[in-house]
């Protein structure tokens, strides 16, 4: 039988097309799943970069006072003046003391100055958000023209400071109130409408004081309330480089020569050029020999006894204190009649903080706390 000639499938041509088309859909694939993962990593980097602007662009909170949002740099600013308020009153006294080791001191048992400066921050910042709400809710008007002429006012002074530092304003900004100066002033307008609101209701508390009331304030702090205005000529019996007394021939060379400084004043010779003269008072040259002061403030009692519950303005007298000889003359001395503006003034403010103080028990000035207040 003849054998006939078939034409079978190329079977093995037809494996190979198969196998290529697979390959091809299979990198077409590979492909495809490359685009769109590079498509969607594109889109998680972008919403990435959004959220980090979003969270950039919004302030962390540090603290709510009731419904009220705190942010960190808002806290920031309070507690940078507080610290700076606290550190100046330092200087004075230690004047070369660092800020750092100024902040880690301690302010009293188990207080540093750093959470000292924290908790009057603190207390402010509730004052004044307690003020802003109670103006809020009284409807409060405030002069708008005079808001933008304060804040523009304060702009120019600190521009004009950070130019004399030869500095950005933002740079100084910074290092007084750890914020950039927009931030300060949004934070300045705040606090300046709430102080406008805060001299109304003492207004309002001064109007209600009485005359017993101021009495009776009057005679309790007297001693915080009085000054006198003294001149004396000093004649020292202390060695102060030495820190010892001046005894024997030394001490009586000292008292001789107050006894005829103290002749000459009552003679009538010109008190201020004796004083030039003949006074070893080391602050001579920048007081003249004279000093005004609180009774609290003198640290001698001889003085303040003298001062205070003897003279009259125009006496002149020769004291003996543990530091020396001292002829003094009181110039004047204020009294009750001096004191009304200022007694008035001070019952008013405490008035208005025992009305503060009583507002922060309400719930609806409960203090909240972040983590961004925990951390600083």
């Amino acid at each position: 039988m003849k054998e006939t000639n078939k034409e079978f499938p190329t079977v093995a041509q037809n494996k190979e097309k198969s196998a290529q088309t697979g390959h091809d859909h299979k990198q077409g694939k590979e492909e495809v799943i490359i685009k769109y993962g590079f498509i969607a990593l594109g889109i998680i980097l972008g919403i990435c970069i959004i959220a980090f602007m979003v969270i950039s662009i919004i302030p962390t909170n540090a603290l709510s006072i009731g419904e009220y949002k705190i942010s960190q740099e808002e806290f920031e600013y309070h507690y940078f003046e507080q610290k700076t308020m606290l550190y100046s009153q330092i200087l004075e006294y230690y004047p070369d003391v660092t800020e750092a080791v100024f902040l880690q001191s301690e302010y009293q048992s188990g207080i540093t100055y750093h959470e000292f400066a924290k908790q009057l921050a603190l207390e402010r910042i509730s004052d004044i958000y307690i003020l802003l709400d109670l103006a809020k809710e009284e409807g409060y008007k405030y002069d708008e023209a005079e808001l933008e002429d304060s804040k523009d006012n304060f702009k120019k002074t600190f521009t004009d400071y950070a130019v004399s530092l030869d500095r950005k304003v933002d740079e100084v900004s910074k290092d007084l109130y750890g914020s950039k100066f927009d931030v300060v002033l949004e934070i300045y307008e705040n606090t300046w409408i709430s102080s406008k609101y805060q001299d109304d209701i003492l207004l309002t508390y001064e109007s209600e004081v009485t005359e017993e009331d101021m009495l009776e304030y009057y005679d309790s702090y007297k001693d915080d309330l009085d000054q006198v205005t003294l001149k004396q000529l000093f004649i020292a019996t202390y060695d102060a480089d030495t820190q010892t007394f001046l005894e024997g021939d030394d001490y009586n060379d000292a008292k001789a020569r107050v006894d005829a400084a103290y002749e000459r004043v009552l003679a009538g010779e010109d008190f201020d050029a004796l004083i030039a003269e003949l006074s070893e008072d080391p602050a001579k040259d920048e007081t003249f020999g004279e000093y005004t002061s609180l009774k609290s403030e003198v640290g001698l009692p001889e003085i303040a006894d003298w001062a205070f519950l003897e003279a009259e303005p125009g006496d002149f007298e020769l004291l003996e204190t543990q530091i020396g000889f001292h002829i003094v003359k009181l110039v004047s001395r204020t009294g009750y009649e001096d004191a009304i503006n200022n007694v008035k003034e001070k019952l008013a403010y405490g008035a208005m903080l025992q009305m503060l103080d009583q507002k922060k028990t309400l719930p609806k000035y409960e203090i909240g706390y972040y983590d961004a207040f925990n951390r600083y």
